[in-house]
């Protein structure tokens, strides 16, 4: 899919190792966490984004508005997914038209 490195967020020492090495994250956690821990591992101008919606988003919503307030280049964005009936929705179509995910194991 594209991804350079991986980081094992469980793992302190690759957290601190990829501080500020990353463009983009994508955030499928897809209950409440702690988003924020992420935020270290983004360079200048990068952004995480949080696919779902759950107990998290609004405070990330919150984050983004003190962000612009800050010296900090880093965003939060959401998906804004609406939920299973929609992402159904969604499905169908695909496989309706032969749109197919591509997969990579790691």
């Amino acid at each position: 899919l594209g991804a350079d490195n991986v980081v094992a967020s469980s793992d302190n020492d690759s957290m601190l190792a990829n501080e500020k090495s990353m463009d983009l994250i994508l955030n499928t956690i897809p209950t409440g966490h702690n988003w924020s821990a992420y935020q270290g591992l983004l360079k200048k101008g990068g952004k995480q984004c949080l696919l779902g919606i759950h107990s998290g988003f609004a405070a990330a919503m919150v984050a983004n508005q003190i962000r612009r307030f800050s010296f900090t280049d880093c965003t939060v964005v959401n998906s804004m997914i609406g939920g299973i009936k929609n992402t159904e929705e969604v499905l169908a179509l695909c496989a309706k038209n032969n749109i197919y995910p591509e997969a990579e194991v790691i």
